[in-house]
C-alpha cells in the first residue's frame, strides 16, 4: 500500500502478476488512453510496474467480459483475418517485483465451474478485509439517488464502517508479518498451477496492441453499432444505439 497518515484513507495497491496459471484470470478495466500519456501514467504509479505486450489475454466468452469490449475485439478479430474469436492479446500493466513482506493474494470472488478463479480489486480487497463492499460507494449512490438527511446520515456511517475495516486489516496484515510471509511462500512466485499455460500468443490469435486515432475509434464503434460523446478529446461516456 502506499502509505497516508490516519485519519486519511489508507491508499491500496493492487498488483497483478503473470503467474502462467490457467486458473487464474482477473476483472480488468480496459482503457482507450492517449498514447502520449502511457509514461506519464506510468511515472506517477508508485509500484514496480511495466507494460508488457500480449500478456492480457482477454477471454471474449466470459460472462464477465463487457459486451462492448466483446464487439471491439471481435471487429478487430475479423479485420486480422484471425480464426480465435474467443480470445485477443493486449498489452497489460503487470508488477515486476514481488515481496512477500507486503503483498497478499487476492481473494477470488468467484469460481467458475471450470475451476477458474475470478478476481478484482475492489470485491477482492472487501474479501481480504471482511468488509461489504457496497458500503464504500455508499455516498455516491446516495447522492445519484438524492437521499434525504436520514438516508444520507446512514450512507455516512455505512461507509466509515467499510474505510474502518480497511484500517483494521492492514494493522492486522502488519502486526502479522510471518503469517504473511507464510502465505506469499505458499501463493506466490513461483505460483503452483493445476494448470499451465505458455507467454505467447498463436498466429491464430488477434493481437490488439496498436494505437488508434479518435477517427478510427469512432468508426469501429460506429461499425459494431456503437457512438461515442467525445469531451476535451476523450472518450468520456459510450452508449449502444437505440433500435427503432
Amino acid at each position: 500500500r502506499q502509505y497516508t497518515e490516519e485519519p486519511e484513507q489508507p491508499l491500496i495497491n493492487s498488483n497483478v502478476f503473470a503467474s502462467g496459471c490457467h486458473e487464474h484470470a482477473n476483472e480488468y478495466w480496459v482503457y482507450l488512453v492517449d498514447s502520449r500519456q502511457v509514461i506519464t501514467v506510468l511515472n506517477n504509479e508508485p509500484r514496480f510496474l511495466s507494460i508488457t505486450p500480449d500478456t492480457g489475454q482477454l477471454e471474449l466468452t466470459a460472462p464477465e467480459t463487457w459486451p462492448l469490449v466483446r464487439d471491439f475485439m471481435r471487429h478487430e478479430i475479423q479485420i486480422q483475418q484471425k480464426r480465435n474469436t474467443d480470445y485477443v492479446a493486449i498489452p497489460l500493466v503487470t508488477a515486476v517485483w514481488f515481496n512477500p513482506e507486503s503483498h497478499v493474494p487476492s481473494p477470488p470472488i468467484r469460481i467458475h465451474k471450470d475451476g477458474t478463479q475470478v478476481t478484482n480489486f475492489p470485491e477482492s480487497l472487501a474479501l481480504w478485509a471482511h468488509v461489504n463492499d457496497a458500503h464504500r460507494t455508499a455516498m455516491i449512490d446516495c447522492a445519484e439517488r438524492k437521499c434525504d438527511m436520514a438516508a444520507t446520515k446512514g450512507a455516512k456511517q455505512k461507509e466509515h464502517q467499510y474505510w474502518n475495516g480497511i484500517r483494521t486489516a492492514v494493522r492486522s496484515a502488519e502486526e502479522n508479518r510471518p503469517a504473511i510471509k507464510r502465505q506469499a511462500k505458499k501463493h506466490g512466485p513461483p505460483f503452483k498451477c493445476k494448470k499451465q499455460i505458455r507467454f505467447g500468443v498463436s498466429n491464430a490469435t488477434a493481437r490488439v496492441n496498436y494505437p488508434f486515432s479518435k477517427k478510427q475509434v469512432t468508426n469501429t464503434l460506429s461499425n459494431i453499432g456503437y457512438t461515442a460523446d467525445y469531451k476535451r478529446g476523450k472518450v468520456d461516456t459510450i452508449k449502444k444505439k437505440t433500435e427503432l
